[in-house]
């Protein structure tokens, strides 16, 4: 049962919770901890690897308060490998305080993928981050690999405002791929995964992701992905069968990454396909997500030891 209460009020005084879920764990992880200490109550936190290491690398003064917190945490939950492997170095703490959970996307059928005969690429996000999700980098990429690849495309989904809209249209526009790229309405999230199959690739060179639940729309839509080392999904799998770990700052080593997705579209295909058939992906989708999330909080809770032992 999930309630939000008062704790001014009588009625939330003396009925306390059962478990504290801190979202971001820089910022909701200090309160958490600070209610545990009132009311008793076992807590655990999300770690989010744009936020919280935002927060863990700009704060030194908050480092040991941080580690003091995350000890007494019953359990952290990184939602990708790179985030546990960094705050395991940074709080100084066991791979056994972690646990993965995958941030449930909007969308998240199995399609068979198709191939496209051209070398037409697609991203999808808020325009309004467009620095971040490496629009500029992507553009650059594109226009060393023209020459040598005149149908190649890219058509980016989203919307954002007025200033984003204007920015994105003159780095085109002065760009020497400009005319290889397309600014397209945002999708609705019945036709996003529908949309990305069409595509050879999906790329997105961010330079700050904690998770990118797109990355997981394409891969489970049937497309291969570019995405940044130690970023989004980095860590959950081998470029060689989705395709290809960029590094974000390298316009060059994007473009080797965007050729590598267009040289290699039938074999990564074909080996996305085959790890959709070995259930590979099946902990990206809702359902396992839930159930993974209900068992969480039930270990937290000490239910799931009292099941055990009532068994």
């Amino acid at each position: 049962e999930i309630r939000f209460c008062d704790w001014s009020s009588d009625v939330c005084s003396s009925d306390l919770p059962d478990l504290i879920h801190a979202h971001k764990f820089s910022v909701d992880g200090v309160i958490a901890d600070r209610l545990s200490a009132v009311t008793g109550a076992p807590f655990i936190a999300s770690l989010w690897g744009n936020t919280d290491c935002k927060f863990f690398e700009s704060k030194p003064g908050l480092r040991v308060h941080y580690r003091e917190i995350a000890h007494r945490a019953g359990l952290l939950l990184p939602p990708a490998p790179w985030t546990a492997d960094y705050f395991a170095t940074a709080l100084r703490l066991d791979t056994s305080r972690f646990e993965l959970l995958p941030v449930m996307t909007a969308a998240d059928a199995l399609l068979p993928p198709q191939i496209c005969a051209k070398p037409h690429l697609v991203a999808v996000f808020n325009w309004d981050g467009w620095r971040w999700k490496g629009f500029d980098t992507l553009l650059k990429a594109l226009a060393l690999l023209a020459p040598n690849m005149p149908d190649i495309c890219l058509d980016v989904y989203g919307r954002g405002g007025p200033k984003a809209l204007l920015e994105m249209t003159q780095l085109i526009e002065r760009s020497a791929a400009g005319d290889k790229v397309r600014l397209l309405p945002p999708l609705d999230n019945d036709k996003v995964q529908q949309t990305l199959n069409a595509y050879a690739g999906f790329v997105m060179p961010s330079r700050r992701e904690t998770f990118g639940m797109v990355y997981i729309e394409a891969l489970l839509a049937g497309v291969p992905i570019l995405w940044p080392q130690n970023k989004a999904v980095d860590g959950y799998f081998d470029p060689a069968d989705v395709g290809y770990r960029c590094d974000e700052q390298s316009t060059d080593d994007v473009a080797k990454g965007i050729r590598h997705l267009i040289e290699q579209q039938v074999r990564l295909k074909q080996r996305i396909d085959a790890l959709k058939a070995e259930n590979a992906f099946e902990p990206f989708r809702q359902d396992a997500i839930a159930a993974q999330y209900r068992r969480i909080l039930s270990q937290a809770t000490g239910s799931e030891s009292q099941a055990a032992s009532a068994a």
